[in-house]
């Protein structure tokens, strides 16, 4: 059976001034899917989120929500409608309890807008014995039940963040928005916080947006990813798909991919491609020419220079020649090490840049050290181009 569309975005975008902070933000989500929207800081993402909360008004385009057009609604009409979400600012009612603040999520006339100057909920509310018991149900679920009588104010910060979340998924949204939220917090607890918003995630079936500009969190929860830079949607799919043809170097970045470089130019000659990158010149057989942004090169296919054997071979003149120093080795699993080179260490004009390879020969790793130079081939077939 076919899932339902609950959210599309169509052409939507906003203009402030002269600047297009979002422009052409086309984007469909399914019922119970969890998006990652992935970009470094000022892509847009954010002001994404507040076009569709309401919090701006698109100056083109159209926003979708159960089918029901819902540009230029009001924030606290947007979440009567179902939409919830958290800030890159942790926003509480810094006067309520931990408690409290959950409880705020069942109140039929409480939205994510209200003023923290408002104290304490009703005392006569119809349904608080099982609010209650709801809200410490989320609280015990992100281990914060030991603190449902302290004032949100008072928390630490991971603790806060963790409360703002609890509160956004207490409401029971149909799209719930989350705007970095494990942003700050120990590398630890991220990733048990990341897992616990999965978990009830896929238990409610909760529609969901998840924006970060760390790709490893989205690795780690999303059905599928959109990267964003410039304000636009640049590429959308599953982590699979984008990281084995991601379109340009720009989004190769963006997805944390390893010995990604850009291109600085390239030329066509005679059934040739040559590129200019900071690994040297690459000279690449094509049958086609086409513009290429960056090359990549997986660690695996990174190899240790023999210069006797390869003029043996009559290869010299095929591969790609790089030395370097290795900076530092690590033990990835019981037999794999990874290498880490820099390369053009003697000249300080030019910027720093580090290779990575990989190698399960027990024998060469003895023989490298820290600071030791070595000099490395790749076979140009090896080189991947997107």
């Amino acid at each position: 059976m076919e899932s339902k569309t609950l959210l599309e975005v169509k052409n939507a975008g906003i203009q402030f001034g002269g600047l297009k902070a979002v422009q052409n933000l086309n984007l469909k989500l399914n019922q119970g899917e969890l998006v990652g929207l992935i970009g470094p800081n000022g892509a847009g993402k954010t002001t994404s989120f507040n076009l569709l909360t309401g919090v701006y008004v698109p100056t083109e385009g159209d926003i979708l929500f159960n089918g029901e057009r819902i540009n230029g609604l009001a924030p606290f009409k947007v979440t009567r409608k179902g939409i919830s979400r958290t800030f890159q600012n942790i926003r509480l009612f810094n006067e309520l309890s931990v408690l409290d603040n959950v409880k705020v999520a069942y109140h039929s006339l409480a939205t994510h807008t209200m003023l923290s100057s408002i104290l304490r909920l009703p005392s006569h509310f119809k349904g608080e014995k099982e609010m209650e018991e709801k809200s410490l149900e989320f609280l015990k679920i992100f281990k914060l039940e030991k603190y449902k009588d302290e004032l949100a104010k008072n928390l630490p910060y991971g603790q806060q963040r963790r409360l703002e979340i609890a509160r956004a998924l207490a409401a029971g949204p149909k799209l719930l928005l989350l705007d970095e939220p494990l942003s700050s917090i120990d590398a630890s607890s991220r990733e048990s916080l990341a897992l616990i918003i999965k978990r009830i995630q896929r238990e409610t079936k909760t529609t969901t947006i998840y924006v970060t500009h760390n790709q490893q969190e989205a690795r780690l929860i999303a059905d599928r990813v959109a990267i964003m830079y410039n304000g636009i949607i640049q590429q959308s799919g599953t982590m699979i798909d984008i990281d084995n043809n991601p379109k340009n170097f720009q989004i190769a970045h963006i997805m944390g991919q390893l010995n990604i470089w850009e291109v600085n130019s390239q030329k066509f000659e005679q059934g040739n491609l040559i590129i200019s990158s900071p690994l040297g010149d690459i000279t690449i057989a094509s049958k086609e020419e086409k513009k290429i942004t960056g090359i990549k090169i997986h660690p695996n296919k990174i190899n240790l220079f023999n210069e006797d054997e390869e003029v043996k071979q009559k290869l010299y003149e095929q591969l790609l020649i790089i030395s370097g120093k290795i900076i530092t080795i690590i033990q990835l699993k019981s037999k794999i090490y990874q290498i880490i080179i820099q390369i053009d260490q003697n000249d300080v004009k030019k910027p720093f840049n580090y290779l990575k390879m990989q190698s399960q020969d027990q024998v060469l790793i003895k023989n490298l050290s820290i600071n030791q130079n070595i000099t490395l081939k790749i076979d140009p077939k090896d080189i991947i181009l997107f």
